[in-house]
């Protein structure tokens, strides 16, 4: 049990650059280097965690603990893995909120927010690039971008309602041939796990439902402050969901974070724990995977439009729009770091600041 704390610890504090990223990581320590697992499991392991709702990263990382040492080895994988950046979120969170770092941060967040911005976009590419060449792909994700443009606090219904499309369509087509008190509190807590549990895609996909929720209808953060915190969970370890961990600590000091930080990630170990018996039948039922489809176009069209409103906000002159374009192409190419490119943005921008 102490070697699964002492990996996933290292794990959760080295993990930049997203799920993918991420996932590399565990299969270079628990494959190649310690062979705890095999290959072939692994890989099945793998798929599971992005056809389930959650952050997949996490939800490996507590599969991959709990087939080393059973169902606490998992609950500790999982932990160890989610807390050090949780922690770290948090840390930077209250320098934010101090009034005399403002200027500092402003700085700093002026160069990364474009960076931001353009690994939404690359994340959006790479998500749907699987799927890009199916027509029926293409005309809900248009039909999902559409809808959240006017309608973005429906996220969750056009959601379901595009992957029982997905499904109908297939059947057919196989006929044929802050918080100030505790109401608020509870609201968070219900959103924070509702983010957990309906995501499909990974972090990026459930940004658009908690922008509606917590800038839209509810008013509990500027668009500026929920854009830096999407920042801090990009330049900390771990998955972008902690991004939630920060938006309860901005609003409600430890005790909201840690209401974001339960609600987030439950549902990871009782889908991981739920599902690993499933885990070579689920990837065989087709209705499953149609409806999979059709849920990230709608994804997909909802992080189109979030990246409409971001842009307005963070693209506010020539240097923004040229450090986006020319941090988006970097990331095209796989071979410069998520991570390098917002600490050379923050350093940019509080040079072009000052």
């Amino acid at each position: 049990m102490f070697e699964i704390l002492k990996v996933f610890t290292k794990l959760g504090f080295i993990s930049f650059g997203g799920p993918v990223a991420a996932m590399a990581l565990m299969e270079k320590e628990c494959h190649h280097k310690r062979r705890w697992i095999s290959h072939e499991i692994f890989e099945n392991a793998y798929t599971l965690c992005k056809l389930l709702p959650g952050p997949a990263s996490s939800q490996l990382a507590i599969f991959l603990g709990a087939h080393r040492k059973g169902f606490w080895g998992g609950i500790l994988a999982g932990l160890s893995f989610f807390i050090p950046g949780s922690i770290l979120i948090v840390v930077l969170g209250h320098f934010y909120i101090q009034d005399h770092h403002r200027p500092l941060f402003d700085r700093l967040f002026y160069g990364m927010n474009p960076v931001v911005l353009a690994i939404i976009v690359d994340s959006m590419i790479r998500m749907g690039r699987p799927y890009i060449q199916d027509i029926k792909f293409t005309v809900l994700m248009v039909f999902g971008f559409l809808v959240m443009l006017r309608f973005s606090e429906y996220e969750l219904f056009l959601i379901l309602f595009s992957g029982l499309v997905s499904i109908a369509w297939e059947w057919r087509a196989q006929k044929s041939g802050k918080l100030y008190e505790l109401s608020a509190l509870f609201a968070f807590a219900i959103l924070s796990f509702k983010a957990g549990t309906l995501m499909f895609g990974g972090g990026f996909a459930i940004i658009p439902l908690l922008k509606s929720h917590m800038v839209d209808i509810h008013g509990w953060l500027t668009e500026r402050e929920f854009l830096d915190g999407l920042t801090l969970g990009l330049i900390t370890p771990g998955p972008i969901m902690k991004s939630i961990v920060f938006f309860g600590y901005k609003m409600g000091g430890w005790g909201g974070a840690l209401v974001g930080f339960s609600g987030t990630f439950l549902p990871s170990f009782i889908y991981t724990f739920s599902a690993m018996p499933l885990l070579t039948r689920l990837q065989n039922i087709k209705s499953w995977n149609h409806f999979v489809e059709g849920a990230i176009a709608a994804i997909i069209g909802g992080i189109a439009a979030l990246i409409f409103s971001f842009a307005q906000t963070s693209l506010i002159d020539s240097f923004t729009w040229i450090a986006c374009v020319i941090c988006f192409l970097l990331l095209l190419t796989n071979r410069v770091p998520a991570i390098l490119l917002l600490l050379l943005g923050s350093g940019l921008g509080y040079f072009v600041k000052t």
